[in-house]
């Protein structure tokens, strides 16, 4: 019988504990009004390649600050594309919910994540990969939790 090794690659570890991950980020909902003031003239003129596995995605950015507060907003351009592709086929199957106005409406927030995070000095790269990392942590968990 043959036997095969498999050469794994050791995990990088970062250098923020999961307690931070999980609490140190918290996702904005649309309707607040930090989320409002962070996301008014959304002019994002940071960018990065965000990679992770084979996936990789251009994400544009800014860092405001919402009173004392860091806010960060990032707009996954490649989710954003998809989430228009997708509005625009319920519109084309005409779903009576999805309208042009409620596209128009809509478009300017699709892919947009927004953060307020209390990690000051991290780069902007780095919240949205811990970003990415809290929100598989909780996807794991509620597929779990609802089955």
């Amino acid at each position: 019988m043959r036997t095969i090794q498999r050469r794994c690659r050791p995990h990088k570890k970062s250098e923020i504990p999961l307690s931070i991950i999980l609490t140190g980020l918290i996702p904005l909902s649309k309707g607040l009004s930090a989320c409002r003031q962070a996301t008014s003239g959304l002019a994002l003129p940071g960018a990065f390649v965000w990679e992770q596995g084979r996936k990789s995605a251009s994400v544009e950015f800014k860092q405001c600050r919402v009173g004392s507060r860091r806010v960060l907003v990032f707009r996954n351009t490649a989710e954003a594309g998809l989430m228009k592709v997708n509005y625009l086929c319920h519109m084309k199957r005409g779903d009576r919910t999805y309208t042009q106005e409620g596209f128009l409406k809509a478009k300017d927030l699709m892919g947009v994540s927004v953060l307020q995070t209390s990690l000051q000095d991290t780069p902007a790269e780095e919240v949205f990969a811990l970003y990415k990392k809290r929100w598989a942590i909780k996807t794991y968990f509620d597929y779990f939790k609802n089955g």
